[in-house]
């Protein structure tokens, strides 16, 4: 996986219990949400893009297929599982969690438009685990 370049990659989450700690950690972006992210599901940006384009090749066919269920860790307390899609709209790429997923991880948290949100992903190849933590 490519490094973040970005003078960020030494930031931390503090607000997150009991997420895994094994595996590669890497910041992936900040942003506000948006009332898209609400009602569509939450649009991955910055360097999501770019790391998730790399991942192995049988993370991108689910992802590009049907999805990759993936875990979700977030200051609520537990984890949620939530699909990881990607659309191609207008030629541009997106990835993007689910709408209902996300709408109940949003709703969980009390995170709702203009509302601040960091986010890092964690590889875990050799158990085949992809997890995002968001705060």
């Amino acid at each position: 996986m490519a490094a973040d370049n970005t003078g960020r990659e030494n930031k931390q989450p503090h607000r997150i219990p009991n997420y895994p700690g094994n595996g590669q950690r890497v910041y992936l972006f900040s942003k506000q949400v948006s009332s898209t992210d609400l009602r569509l599901g939450l649009r991955l940006t910055g360097f999501a893009t770019t790391y998730l384009d790399e991942l192995p090749p049988q993370y991108l066919s689910a992802i590009h297929g049907n999805g990759l269920k993936v875990a979700c860790y977030t200051p609520a307390g537990q984890s949620h599982d939530i699909m990881l899609e990607h659309t191609n709209p207008g030629g541009a790429p997106i990835y993007r969690f689910s709408g209902n997923g996300w709408q109940e991880i949003a709703s969980a948290n009390g995170w709702c438009k203009h509302h601040p949100i960091d986010c890092w992903v964690v590889f875990e190849p050799i158990r085949g685990m992809l997890s995002f933590l968001i705060e």
